[in-house]
């Protein structure tokens, strides 16, 4: 497919050398561990209050791209039809660990939207009472 552009071509077969491919497979793999702990930790009951949201929003917010980057990653190339990674023993507890992050993923950008929409809400009925009630 890629035989016409020399650049291209090139640039593909750097990418795709088993070295690289299986580096890039093992980090992902250590991300998922990693990102679970950090799920854990503020999905825990009482960690995610709305003062801790608001005053460690950037942590979330890059905790849940990391998820959705590793997930992403992950189940693409598990479907990959020119199989470069290598053939995992753990194939069935990899597949439960990637379910597990995707499942607490989505719980907490369930959980960070519903707080951030509450605080929406309450600062426009806010706003229109303070409106309403100095013409």
């Amino acid at each position: 497919m890629w035989e016409p552009y020399k650049a291209a071509r090139a640039a593909l077969a750097n990418t795709t050398l088993p070295s690289n491919v299986k580096a890039l497979h093992l980090y992902y793999h250590e991300l998922v561990a990693q990102s679970r702990k950090m799920l854990q930790h503020y999905l825990t009951e009482g960690v995610l209050t709305d003062e801790f949201a608001l005053d460690n929003t950037p942590q979330l917010l890059h905790c849940v791209r990391e998820c959705n980057v590793t997930i992403r990653w992950l189940m693409l190339h598990r479907t990959a039809r020119h199989r470069r990674l290598p053939e995992s023993a753990d194939a069935a507890r990899e597949a439960e660990q990637l379910l597990l992050l995707l499942m607490n993923t989505a719980q907490l950008e369930y959980k960070l939207r519903t707080r951030t929409r509450a605080r929406t809400r309450a600062r426009t009925r806010t706003r229109t009472l303070t409106l309403n009630l100095n013409p």
